[in-house]
């Protein structure tokens, strides 16, 4: 649904890439570490590779344009390192709390429960994730000129609750 409904109107709809669980690669050298978010999005490139081919994959250091904003959907097997409770171990990978926040330096970073109904969102201050409190029912993102939030309703014939 986000990727549907993410439109930046600030920005031509071709000149936005916006996927889900599509392999977000990070780090240049072999074997070519990647996350996989839930739900990314990045303004000002194409949303095609090379202007005509459908993308399978989004490559940091071929794009030079790190996503604006990334969505993980809480699971019980992720949820400690998606809310950065946990740090990766000496000479192991790091965790996408880590890759988020220190490597690509993702502006707003989107966390959801589905069991509780939670949206958390933090934002990169001072180069550290910092939990913004939500007052509306969605977070303002000016940069995109769009807000990121709960709502509830129907959504390809099923009705929503979120």
């Amino acid at each position: 649904m986000l990727c549907d409904i993410c439109c930046p109107p600030n920005y031509p709809a071709n000149r936005v890439f916006s996927a889900s669980a599509l392999n977000l690669y990070y780090d240049s050298e072999p074997p070519y570490w990647y996350k996989r978010p839930d739900f990314f999005l990045v303004a000002g490139i194409s949303r095609l590779y090379q202007e005509k081919d459908l993308r399978l994959s989004y490559v940091i250091w071929q794009e030079k344009v790190s996503p604006i904003v990334a969505v993980e959907l809480l699971s019980p097997g992720t949820e400690d390192e998606d809310l950065g409770l946990t740090y990766s171990e000496l000479n192991k990978l790091p965790t996408k709390w880590e890759v988020y926040e220190q490597i690509l330096k993702i502006p707003y970073y989107f966390v959801f429960s589905r069991y509780t109904n939670r949206l958390q969102v933090f934002q990169l201050k001072r180069n550290r994730y910092r939990e913004q409190i939500l007052t509306q029912p969605r977070f303002w993102i000016p940069e995109l000129q769009l807000g990121i939030g709960l709502c509830s309703g129907v959504y390809k014939g099923c009705q929503l609750y979120i």
